[in-house]
């Protein structure tokens, strides 16, 4: 006890000289210039603001420090305090339940193609669900149409917290704007909740009493629309004039789960699970037939006919024949809606699954094998990039996707008939899926693709809704990040729904604020701007795109004493085969790319009109007289079969070709195949199938849609 004392009291005799003792450092703060950058510095470290997010705080510290705007906050209360008195508009309404108790008129566009005028379809106004809606309308009045999303997601790792956020999207807005994100884009409009209960989990009552709290929370949601779309509301637009809507859900985007919720319908074991058309069961492999279409107005006259029974056998007998429940849709209340819903987890949930057995079967070593495919797979831009993927699950949506355009080159001799006859031929149905995605998915349809792509499934619905860019679930999805922030950065962990909607409408009110700001400095700005543009400018840009003859018409021929400069990265402006705009690419030629030799694989412009494929090797140009010449050097792949492909392959001969850079249409993802061959990638994108198949045809491949 004595030696313990001893100790303590000679600790404590040393904090005290220390403390008393001047520091060595007198400026610890140092190589910050201060000790308020030092915590500013701080603050943006801990809170992992990204660099544009540092740079605001900087411009913020440095006003404040001018001084010509008082700052009162001096708390996060005060903070707090603010943003709800600007969000006082928004209110919320909580259901309770007991159990057991700027164009507005529809569009015809076409495209001449050189001999016809071909209709093509990419918004959704330029589909003909929206010309049905607006046929049904008064003379004058205008459609509104709304795009809904409802979607259960986890927002912690472990699943135990989850979020169903309903996002409302207005499909009158060019695709673009509605699919994009702030002024215009999705906002979450609702908030259902998620019931589980184990006691009751498997009971009909159950399953009844969870969709009629899904449709009473929804009926809230769509009660500020409900009693317009019958009779419409005249509204002021910006260009001051007033016109007549009609607002209506044209799209409900979900999973095949809230799919069968909406619909109420019975789900798989059913016997009609279909809840856009009466299919039977038993016919669902036969895409072949045309059933006809589930409409609310039959819906409820089987519902009304069934309540009519005696029992409640009787009643659910006769409601099990349809494939229905026994709930009022909250979807009846909206007038011109008979929906039409999209689901797109046939590959993630059945497809992957399946080949990812036969792929175990095989062994370790072909699981390995496909995954050290999948990590030496070039990379392709906007496009995210597993290095392993057998036996994982993934939280991330867009994976799947991924997995989808990679797996068949992955797979292809890994999986044949001669060892897994079963699992070679899902590889064939992956391959007709990816065409059916492939043509669903292009972002502007014409007559002649959609006439291609009911060629590769019997019943193709795009003349109805548009693209499927349109109304499916990967704009909406991308929303559930920012839910996740809040609920991991935001919330205490307990009854996250209330703070997680709090923060999502404080963050709506800031962007409305934004806005105006943004109107308000451009206001200001757009006098004191000088709008006179020299003549010179435009032609520096525009001369040099144009094609320069050589210099009086001689033949090149550089000294030793010529410099050239090197390039390592070429963007390249090209007209997309999907909607016709201009589209930009950026490739790359660079031994040392992120730790990593990275050289494009480009498509090329032959003076014939041919087109071949190249791979990037060098990119460089050199001045000729008065005039630039940009040149690359580029391994083509379009050597001649027979001897002197043979003699190349004895001889290790690496053929290469110069080629103006101008003749470079845009790039093009191969992959390697083996040490001499290459698999062209053409699921890597839409623009690249439509290349793919006008070269197949070309050739005078048989294409089989």
């Amino acid at each position: 006890m004595e030696k313990k004392l001893r100790d303590e009291a000679v600790a404590s005799a040393i904090r005290a000289k220390v403390a008393s003792d001047p520091p060595l450092n007198k400026k610890p703060w140092r190589p910050f210039k201060s000790r308020l950058e030092y915590e500013v510095a701080q603050i943006a470290l801990e809170a992992a603001l990204n660099n544009e997010q540092t740079d605001r705080l900087i411009k913020l510290c440095c006003r404040c420090a001018i001084g010509k705007e008082k700052f009162t906050f001096e708390n996060h209360k005060d903070i707090h305090k603010k943003w709800d008195a600007a969000s006082e508009r928004f209110t919320k309404e909580v259901i309770s339940m007991t159990f057991e108790d700027k164009i507005w008129d529809f569009e015809h566009l076409s495209k001449f193609d050189g001999e016809n005028f071909v209709r093509f379809i990419d918004e959704p106004y330029t589909a003909d669900a929206f010309w049905d809606f607006q046929s049904q309308l008064p003379e004058r009045a205008k459609p509104l149409a709304f795009i809904l999303y409802a979607n259960k997601t986890k927002l912690s790792s472990s699943g135990a917290a989850k979020a169903y956020p309903v996002v409302a999207r207005l499909a009158n807005l060019p695709t673009d704007i509605c699919n994009g994100e702030g002024l215009g884009g999705g906002y979450v409009v609702g908030w259902l909740p998620v019931k589980e209960d184990k006691e009751f989990a498997k009971k009909l009552g159950w399953a009844n009493f969870k969709n009629k709290v899904w449709h009473k929370a929804f009926l809230r949601i769509l009660s500020s629309l409900s009693s317009k779309s019958k009779t419409g509301q005249w509204f002021e637009c910006l260009d001051r004039l007033s016109r007549w809507f009609f607002p209506s859900i044209l799209i409900l985007s979900a999973d095949y789960e809230e799919q069968c919720v909406m619909a109420l319908v019975r789900g798989v074991r059913s016997l009609w699970p279909c809840p856009i058309c009466l299919v039977p069961r038993d016919a669902l492999s036969d895409a072949s037939k045309r059933h006809p279409l589930r409409t609310s107005s039959d819906s409820q006259a089987i519902i009304k006919l069934a309540r009519m029974k005696r029992t409640l056998e009787e009643r659910e007998k006769m409601l099990k024949e349809y494939g229905l429940r026994d709930v009022d849709n909250s979807l009846w209340s909206m007038t011109h809606t008979d929906l039409h819903f999209h689901d797109c987890g046939l590959f993630d949930d059945h497809l992957w699954v399946e080949l990812q057995k036969y792929l175990n079967s095989l062994g370790r070593d072909t699981v390995s094998q496909i995954d050290k495919r999948f990590k030496a797979f070039p990379h392709w831009r906007n496009q995210k990039h597993p290095n392993q993927v057998m036996d994982i699950a993934f939280t991330d949506s867009s994976i799947p996707e991924i997995i989808l355009k990679m797996i068949l080159y992955a797979a292809h001799d890994v999986v044949t008939e001669e060892n897994c006859l079963l699992g070679y031929l899902l590889l064939r149905c992956i391959r007709l899926y990816i065409e059916v995605d492939m043509y669903a998915s292009l972002d502007v349809h014409t007559s002649n693709t959609i006439r291609e792509g009911r060629n590769a499934v019997e019943i193709f619905s795009v003349f109805l809704r548009g693209a499927t860019r349109n109304y499916n679930m990967k704009p909406n999805k991308k929303m559930h990040g920012s839910l996740k922030d809040s609920y991991l950065l935001r919330t205490n962990f307990r009854n996250v729904a209330d703070q997680i909607l709090r923060v999502n409408h404080w963050q709506l009110v800031a962007e409305d604020i934004h806005r105006h700001l943004s109107d308000f400095d451009e206001y200001h700005c757009s006098h004191a701007q000088d709008l006179n543009q020299s003549d010179d400018n435009i032609l520096n840009d525009f001369l040099p795109a144009c094609n320069i003859p050589l210099p009086q018409g001689k033949q090149v021929c550089l000294q030793a004493t010529d410099e050239i400069t090197e390039f390592r990265f070429l963007k390249v402006n090209y007209e997309s085969m999907v909607d016709w705009r201009q589209h930009t690419d950026y490739l790359c030629c660079s031994p040392h790319f992120f730790g990593a030799p990275y050289f494009d694989c480009v498509f090329i412009q032959m003076a014939t009109k041919k087109v071949i494929f190249g791979r990037l090797i060098f990119l460089f140009e050199c001045i000729v007289g008065k005039h630039t010449f940009l040149l690359a050097l580029v391994h083509p792949f379009d050597a001649p079969t027979g001897a002197c492909l043979r003699k190349d392959k004895n001889l290790n001969f690496f053929r290469a070709q110069f080629f103006s850079v101008r003749s470079i249409i845009c790039g093009a993802l191969l992959v390697p195949d083996g040490p001499f061959d290459h698999l062209v990638v053409d699921t890597v994108d839409s623009d690249m199938f439509l290349r793919m198949r006008e070269m197949h045809l070309e050739a005078g491949h048989l294409v089989r849609a």
